[in-house]
């Protein structure tokens, strides 16, 4: 995100799960980045999520927000890009943030 925000002159925010990794704990993180008009949401695993399909769903009635899912298998498509876990990994989620922000304005 920072390598990103470096060359897009976007403004991050980092908020990270806290207490019990679980679906539960981590629903409100991603509601409270909708709500407040992020333009570009970064989202890194699945934490025991009952029901898997919950990010895609989300990226579906957001469709102006760009989304970057790393570690999902969802296709890409207009408003959501995927980066593998690996070695590739920061260059990965720095070109799907700056392809977001590009889209977005």
């Amino acid at each position: 995100m920072r390598d990103a925000s470096l060359k897009t002159h976007a403004r991050v925010r980092y908020a990270q799960v806290t207490g019990e990794q679980s679906a539960g704990n981590a629903r409100p993180f991603p509601n409270g980045l909708l709500q407040c008009s992020c333009d570009v949401v970064l989202a890194v695993g699945d934490p025991g999520s009952p029901r898997p399909g919950r990010r895609r769903r989300s990226t579906r009635q957001y469709k102006k927000v760009g989304f970057v899912l790393v570690g999902d298998a969802t296709r890409a498509n207009v408003n959501v890009r995927t980066a593998a876990t690996g070695d590739g990994l920061r260059a990965d989620v720095a070109d799907g943030v700056e392809h977001a922000v590009d889209t977005r304005g």
